[in-house]
């Protein structure tokens, strides 16, 4: 043990019952509380992006393929599944899924209510796995291999308004080419995702009623939906997806289709954590400086006494560098240990509700992201030990005969 450890440990026991102990404790809650807000709050926000973010993805996936149209409607032009992307695309290192939609404008019609939908039509080869956490009630289509499947299914909302329950009859009206077609349908199944651009308005069904109503046949689809390995390598793949596309296809990343979401998540991230950042620091800030100053001016006399026996600037200044790294551990134990634990109880029981209609879920969600949390940490040691520093200019300035008198 090295000479200012030993020293830094006397002090630290000698500093029960006094004053200099509680400012020490005080700066060791706050270290702490600062960690653990910081921890949670980082696990929240980031839970937010990534739940919202899952369910746009789950939705209507990473990438959308459609046909070239300057409208940019939901009934544009079809597009061949002959194409070299869609049944090679698969292979493409980065690709998970691709899948074929189209859509179609709509009213249902059912106990004297009428709602307006965007029909979107899926076929067998649609990832059900990402949709079906998002199924309340009910099943997914069953396929009809010998013609399309008169089942669909609709949002919570649109079913309470309409008054419908799975395996209740439903009209569909479509509006082809100046004429009024309708469908009678049946309700397979009621879906929620929280986000109103989907549960207001999406409803699913066969692809093969909407290829009929349009008379397009087997091999024309509205577009391809593209599921990604990594939603972080976007860009890069929308670079790689555009070579192996059709003349007459565009691409859109769904980041820019719903970019005002997406904005809002950035902004919700940065505005917060800057808040809670800048708010955390300078209450350490001042705990730790007050805690220092009064820790060297209850042992001012002692500073003295070690100076006149020959004791170096450097050494002081190591004896309170030591007192603070008790101080800085000390905190960091405690707010990793606060902050982990309730991160972890709200993963696992989530007793901490939301209300779905305004924050897009039923509970505050949690992400448990590694990076972040070595960051914070990261953060709280580099910030302690720059405020740690100060005392140096302090102790330079202190004269052993004027010290040892200090009363």
């Amino acid at each position: 043990m090295s000479v200012a450890s030993h020293i830094a440990q006397r002090i630290s026991f000698g500093l029960k019952g006094s004053f200099a102990h509680t400012a020490t404790r005080l700066a060791i809650t706050s270290v702490a509380l600062g960690v653990g807000v910081l921890i949670i709050a980082f696990s929240i926000l980031r839970g937010f992006q990534e739940k919202i973010r899952d369910k746009i993805y789950d939705f209507d996936a990473h990438v959308q393929i459609s046909g070239f149209d300057l409208n940019n409607s939901f009934e544009g032009p079809p597009i061949t599944t002959n194409s070299v992307l869609y049944t090679q695309g698969k292979e493409i290192e980065g690709i998970r899924h691709i899948n074929v939609i189209a859509y179609q404008k709509g009213i249902i019609h059912a106990n004297e209510q009428v709602y307006g939908v965007v029909a979107k039509g899926v076929s067998i080869d649609y990832d059900r796995s990402t949709f079906k956490q998002h199924l309340r009630e009910g099943e997914f289509i069953k396929f009809d291999s010998a013609s399309y499947s008169k089942e669909v299914i609709i949002s919570d909302r649109m079913a309470n308004q309409l008054k419908l329950k799975v395996g209740d009859p439903l009209y569909m009206y479509f509006y082809i080419e100046g004429k009024l077609r309708p469908k009678k349908m049946n309700l397979k199944g009621v879906y929620s995702t929280g986000l109103e651009e989907f549960d207001e308005r999406i409803m699913l069904l066969d692809i093969r009623l909407i290829q009929r109503l349009n008379h397009w046949g087997d091999t024309l689809v509205g577009g391809y939906e593209i599921f990604l390995d990594d939603y972080n390598q976007e860009e890069e793949m929308a670079e790689v997806i555009e070579k192996h596309m059709d003349y007459d296809t565009q691409l859109m990343l769904i980041s820019d289709k719903f970019h005002y979401i997406f904005d809002w998540l950035d902004v919700l991230l940065a505005d917060n954590v800057n808040v809670l950042i800048g708010a955390i620091i300078i209450i350490v800030f001042f705990n730790i400086i007050s805690t220092m100053y009064i820790l060297m001016m209850e042992r001012t006399p002692m500073v003295g006494l070690l100076k006149s026996l020959g004791a170096t600037n450097r050494l002081v200044h190591q004896i309170f560098i030591h007192l603070g790294v008790k101080i800085l551990l000390k905190g960091l134990l405690i707010g990793n240990f606060i902050g982990l634990g309730i991160c972890g109880i709200q993963s696992y029981f989530k007793i901490i509700p939301l209300d779905p209609t305004t924050y897009y879920m039923s509970y505050v969600p949690i992400k448990w992201d590694v990076v972040s949390l070595i960051g914070i940490n990261l953060l709280t040691i580099l910030f302690v030990f720059l405020v740690l520093l100060l005392p140096l200019f302090i102790i330079t300035r202190i004269v052993p005969v004027r010290a040892i008198k200090f009363d």
